[in-house]
């Protein structure tokens, strides 16, 4: 038996290989729209907690007596909790993710070690701070991601 050759005309292999791209190029576009569309979702839900002051379990804990003296005696006792300076709550913006093989992580620089002492401590309830955990998803933010992500796989946007 002779050797099998495969032969294909370039114009036809050309136009195939095209396709693939830009059907590559299509997914690449799309799931960076995709991304883009959960982020808006979570930016927004996250801003909400520092708007309401509010876990996902409960009202953020007061002030303490003494903080709150100490913000009245400085001019600040309207100031909402975690926003004295507002710098905690615009350090999260809607390109605070990375991909990793699980899936999409959103993160806030502030609770990095180079951002805010307090920020992880009050976020995930360390130390001595009061847990005010800001970085979180409510079911109504989880169930808008849940279907965007429902249309991007089943159509396609």
């Amino acid at each position: 038996m002779a050797d099998s050759e495969i032969k294909f005309d370039n114009r036809k292999a050309t136009k195939f290989f095209s396709k693939i791209s830009k059907s590559l190029e299509d997914i690449d576009k799309r799931n960076s729209d995709y991304v883009r569309t959960i982020a808006a979702i979570v930016f927004k839900d996250v801003l909400s907690h520092f708007q309401k002051e509010q876990g996902p379990k409960s009202k953020w804990e007061q002030w303490s007596e003494i903080y709150g003296d100490h913000m009245e005696t400085i001019g600040k006792g309207g100031n909402n909790i975690l926003q004295d300076t507002g710098r905690l709550r615009q350090s999260f913006m809607p390109t605070n993710y990375r991909k990793n093989p699980l899936g999409i992580e959103f993160f806030n620089p502030a609770k990095t070690a180079a951002g805010f002492p307090y920020a992880k401590a009050h976020d995930e309830g360390l130390g001595i701070l009061p847990e005010r955990s800001f970085m979180w998803l409510s079911k109504k933010a989880a169930k808008s991601v849940s279907d965007v992500t429902l249309a991007y796989i089943v159509k396609g946007k």
